[in-house]
């Protein structure tokens, strides 16, 4: 049984290296010859995969991600990363340019497959710190753009709200 869950994880992490390789090349066919994303593209993927606009627009965020972390990308597509950690390495480096997100990647993905995410995400962000002190700073400040309340409803009935890429200082005021 431990052989075929794993054998299971493997393919699935084919299957969605397959998935998020699909989803870039529909957004770079849509771009522009300057290379602008395209228009109504999260539209697209929206209505296929029957998503809301805003996972649309994260799924695409991911895909371009991924572009910047090829070995990441050979890793989901061979069954050696699950979606979890790829995208947990894909969207801690994106805060990196192109050579600085290959530098970091070398570091991390030897050993990317034996950590769990949060160990995953704690190697990342060290090697970014390591690499490029202000990077944390950047990424702050790029979050802090998309802040926003999100309210949905519970299975229970009930309802729920959260506050996201606020400033630390407000979601400490607030609590």
């Amino acid at each position: 049984l431990c052989g075929i869950m794993g054998a299971a994880q493997r393919l699935e992490s084919w299957a969605a290296g397959v998935k998020l390789a699909a989803v870039n090349e529909l957004d770079v066919r849509r771009a522009d010859a300057g290379g602008r994303p395209g228009e109504h593209v999260a539209e697209e993927v929206a209505a296929v995969f029957i998503f809301t606009p805003r996972s649309a627009d994260a799924l695409i965020g991911l895909t371009r991600n991924l572009a910047l972390v090829p070995q990441t990308r050979a890793l989901l597509g061979a069954g050696i990363l699950d979606h979890d950690r790829a995208e947990v390495i894909a969207d801690a480096l994106a805060v990196l340019g192109p050579a600085g997100a290959a530098t970091v990647e070398n570091l991390i993905t030897p050993r990317a497959a034996e950590l769990t995410t949060g160990q995953l995400r704690a190697a990342c962000e060290r090697a970014i710190k390591a690499y490029d002190p202000q990077a944390a700073t950047r990424r702050r400040e790029n979050a802090q753009k998309d802040a926003r309340v999100e309210c949905w409803a519970e299975a229970a009935g009930t309802s729920a709200i959260a506050g996201r890429d606020l400033a630390p200082a407000g979601v400490i005021a607030a609590d």
